[in-house]
């Protein structure tokens, strides 16, 4: 796991790897593991080229200047080769961070079989986080109207979407603030927001919080992070056909703003 990152890495569905300055990996999650096909615990340690077995991958990411970006398209595995989709970012202290998703045909597809209450999956998953905001001295509360329809939905990773966006909030909020989290039907659909009264988001950072490996301003918040998670949070949105917003004033709060297609309703 990797002990910078926002999240439990090892929880998240995507892959990532740090290298360090000597262009080593570092640390790996375990999907990162998985999809680059070594045992848990023998990729760290390989070089770039040990990791990928691409030359065209290496190239690209020693291009990466310190604060860039690049993404990257590789096959990997001897047998059953898959397709991983790379995004790559120097940080400023010359180590590298990569996200790697297997983008093969159906090898990155949700799983959007089941129907989905996002109001009761709203409340299970501020509980996970109730006894964090309890010791920052943050209240938080969950408004969840009786109204809301289902979605269709992958509800593992509908869950992290949120667990993220509150994890965040209270990471932003100060001691004695609160965090709320609502959901509510709009048209065509559910919305579930989550509020703070905390550092907000200055109006030139607002447009890029969900960019991969963006961070705002984090001097003021409780721990650190790599800014990935909203960008996690972002991709299994989009892949449930939603969308996520946010709005701001500096020094007054922040409001992330979730909504996903309502599931179609069965005729008998």
């Amino acid at each position: 796991m990797l002990g910078t990152m926002d999240l439990d890495l090892d929880l998240v569905p995507v892959g990532i790897v740090q290298f360090g300055v000597d262009r080593r990996v570092a640390a790996a999650n375990a999907a990162a593991q998985g999809l680059l096909g070594f045992p848990p615990g023998r990729v760290v340690g390989r070089s770039l080229m040990e990791a990928f077995l691409d030359a065209r991958v290496e190239a690209a990411f020693d291009a990466i200047p310190r604060g860039g970006s690049a993404t990257a398209e590789v096959k990997v595995g001897s047998v059953d080769r898959r397709t991983l989709a790379v995004w790559a970012t120097r940080l400023a202290d010359g180590r590298l961070v990569a996200v790697l998703e297997d983008v093969t045909e159906g090898g990155s597809q949700l799983r959007l079989e089941d129907d989905v209450d996002l109001g009761r999956l709203a409340e299970t998953s501020a509980e996970r986080l109730r006894l964090l905001a309890e010791r920052s001295g943050v209240a938080l509360r969950t408004e969840i109207d009786p109204g809301v329809p289902r979605v269709r939905g992958d509800r593992e990773r509908l869950g992290q979407v949120i667990v993220n966006l509150v994890h965040n909030a209270v990471k932003f909020s100060p001691d004695g603030g609160d965090v709320t989290v609502s959901v509510r039907p709009v048209d065509a659909g559910v919305e579930v927001a989550v509020a703070d009264h905390g550092i907000g988001i200055a109006r030139a950072d607002r447009s890029r919080t969900v960019e991969r490996f963006y961070k705002v301003d984090r001097a003021r918040a409780r721990g650190t992070g790599s800014g990935l998670g909203l960008a996690i949070a972002c991709h299994v949105v989009e892949g449930h056909g939603g969308t996520i917003r946010v709005t701001s004033q500096e020094g007054e709060g922040s409001t992330f703003t979730v909504t996903i297609p309502a599931a179609p309703v069965a005729v008998a």
